[in-house]
This record gives C-alpha cells, structure tokens and sequence, in this order.
C-alpha cells in the first residue's frame, strides 16, 4: 500500500476524467488493510466499499509518485457519501441528528468556504518518466471518528490512499469542485454549502498534503 503525501488535481478535456498525480511514500510493511466481508459494495462499474474501522499506516522514506485516472461514474458514487460523513462530523450535526436544517446548512458553508481560504499555495505535484499510471476502479473508505481514509484501487491490484482529516477533506473537495466546473460536467451532485463557497486554487494543506 503507498499513502499519497500530496496530490494534485486536474482535469483532461482529452480524456474525460481526473488526473490525480500523487506524491508518495511506500511502507515498508505489507498493509494491513482487508478486505472486510461486511463492506457495503458497488458491484455495477466502478465501485466503492465503506468501511468504518481504524487503520494504522508505517511509512518509510522512500517518496515516489504516481498518476492516478478518475471517472465522473466513480466520483459521481465517491463524492455523496464524503458530503454525508462531513455534514455527520459537524457539530450541528451531533447536536441535531436532522440534517436538513436550515441551521446545519448555514454551518456547513461557512465551514466549507473558511477551509477553502486557509489553503496556502504550494507547488502542483509533477510526473516523472517513469511515473506508473493507471485507472481507478474502486475506492475503499475508512471513516474513523476524526478522519477519513480513501484507499483507490486499479484492476490490476494496485493500491494508493489519501487520508484528510475533516478540514482537509473540505479543502480536497473544493479543488475537485473547481476541476469539476472546468469539466463542465452536471453540477446538480454538489450541494450548496459547496457550489457557494469561495473557490480554491492551487495549494497545501497545513499538515503538507497538497491539494491542487
């Protein structure tokens, strides 16, 4: 398993989907991660499993990169179910179990756009010669109380994960959004508190995962 240290975003018209291009650090261990038989599975296309379970990660030294490609189909099943693990971590949210306030969605954009203004700039992540690329076909989320891990996996068995504590995650999503405007795809998935809130550019979050 590789963790991506930083990642940049963007979209390729040419091709119709999102190039992550991530930096890396490979463990020295093999990961620990199973697959969990109680995971709720996208068995049709593209897939996501849900996993709430703790993870523990060993990283070396060793930093690399690599180009991950992404469909609308598999964000389309991604990016809804990241919107409801933040509207669940706000505090609102624990307060109220009601998630359709008109309070919660107030919260949830002043949240989104206060995280979208703190990221600072940071340099976009660059491909090497001899960068692996390949494309994304499920992605697994481990939802922890405080953060969220997403484990993206090819077809051939390769595996990267980004984890992103609850602000960072509003950070990623924000940049995701803009490419996601630049696409020109359908916008109706996204939800207020995000299509409002003050665009991203390219930047780093505070923790030094880059979000471009």
């Amino acid at each position: 398993m590789s963790e991506l240290q930083r990642i940049t975003v963007e979209y390729i018209e040419a091709e119709d989907r999102f190039r992550l291009i991530g930096e890396i650090q490979t463990r020295d261990t093999h990961d620990d991660t199973p697959d969990s038989p109680d995971a709720d599975k996208v068995d049709e296309g593209d897939k996501i499993d849900q996993r709430d379970e703790s993870d523990e990660s060993d990283e070396s030294d060793h930093a690399e990169t690599v180009t991950l490609w992404v469909t609308q189909r598999l964000l389309l099943r991604l990016l809804p179910l990241l919107f409801e693990w933040l509207q669940q971590l706000s505090p609102e949210a624990i307060k109220n179990p009601s998630r359709d306030t008109q309070a919660n969605k107030l919260l949830q954009g002043f949240a989104q756009q206060a995280a979208a203004e703190q990221i600072p700039q940071q340099r976009p992540v660059q491909s090497q010669a001899d960068t692996p690329s390949w494309l994304v076909n499920e992605v697994d989320i481990v939802r922890p109380a405080a953060w969220v891990k997403l484990i993206f996996k090819g077809h051939n068995g390769e595996q990267a994960s980004f984890a992103l504590e609850g602000k960072q995650l509003r950070q990623w999503l924000s940049i995701v959004h803009n490419s996601w405007i630049q696409a020109e795809w359908p916008t109706t998935i996204w939800p207020a508190w995000i299509h409002e809130a003050e665009p991203a550019t390219e930047t780093e979050t505070k923790s030094g995962k880059a979000l471009h």
